[in-house]
């Protein structure tokens, strides 16, 4: 069993420090400079999201880092019942986590679909995007700009209430 939670705890932390990383990138630095580029800054997330396995990274390791977590929750589902303090930090952090999994599929993942079938249908026409198109594509961005920002919120609780699980001594 050693062997196994040392693995789920390898991909766990890799995959989470990908997830959120990416996360933060995202909201603090990339999002609001692709915004202050105006139409080049539209050119580079059409790009990024069509052209790139970003997206897909970032959901496979988000749900590495979900399941990972819950295998490992109900592996040492017992110790947590013998040391109620750390298993209260453990519990904390995975469902902050969830919270971050759900708000990430539901106000980034769907919306970047939908995103990137708006654009493939601008990219076949051959023409620039409708006001239509740009209406849907700023309102779909909203969406994706207010989950980022609040999955990432979730996920850093989620590091928090985990990391410090071991030291809760009160």
């Amino acid at each position: 069993m050693a062997i196994l939670m040392i693995i789920l705890r390898i991909i766990h932390i890799i995959a989470g420090v990908f997830w959120m990383g990416a996360g933060m990138m995202q909201v603090r630095f990339v999002a609001p400079t692709a915004q202050a580029l105006g139409p080049d800054g539209q050119k580079f997330m059409a790009h990024l999201m069509q052209r790139t396995k970003f997206s897909a990274a970032s959901g496979a390791a988000s749900g590495l880092t979900l399941l990972s977590g819950l295998i490992m929750y109900a592996l040492i589902y017992d110790r947590m019942q013998v040391q109620p303090n750390y298993g209260l930090g453990i519990t904390i952090g995975g469902v902050f986590g969830i919270i971050a999994f759900v708000i990430g599929t539901t106000m980034i993942g769907v919306p970047t679909g939908k995103m990137k079938k708006v654009l493939d249908k601008v990219e076949a026409a051959g023409e620039p995007p409708s006001p239509e198109n740009i209406a849907q594509l700023q309102s779909l961005g909203a969406t994706i700009d207010k989950g980022g920002t609040w999955a990432v919120i979730t996920g850093v609780i989620a590091m928090i209430g985990m990391s410090a699980a071991q030291y809760l001594m009160f």
